[in-house]
């Protein structure tokens, strides 16, 4: 028992010193960041994209849009949204 917690604790670390952030909070930026690209990218609808995010909650996943993207996730995934790393993507290839 004391193993898996040491464990943790070096996983834990690990993410904080590699990202600056917290290994919570890192999962859960990953998690928007999939829910994202699942809004922009596929017609699912958004309570199948809270569960397959791994976001779950229902009142955090619309907290997480209004909060960082100034909109609800419905507006998200209507507005065709495209984030900041697309855009450097396209203009790298020249499509911008």
């Amino acid at each position: 028992r004391q193993m898996c917690i040491r464990d943790r604790d070096n996983h834990k670390q690990a993410v904080q010193g590699k990202y600056g952030i917290d290994l919570c909070d890192y999962i859960l930026n990953r998690r928007f960041n999939c829910a994202k690209e699942l809004l922009r990218f596929s017609v699912k609808p958004v309570k199948e994209i809270v569960v397959e995010s791994g976001i779950m909650n229902t009142d955090l996943f619309r907290h997480l849009f209004i909060e960082n993207e100034g909109m609800t996730a419905e507006e998200y995934g209507k507005s065709g949204h495209s984030g900041t790393e697309d855009k450097k993507v396209l203009a790298f290839y020249g499509i911008v």
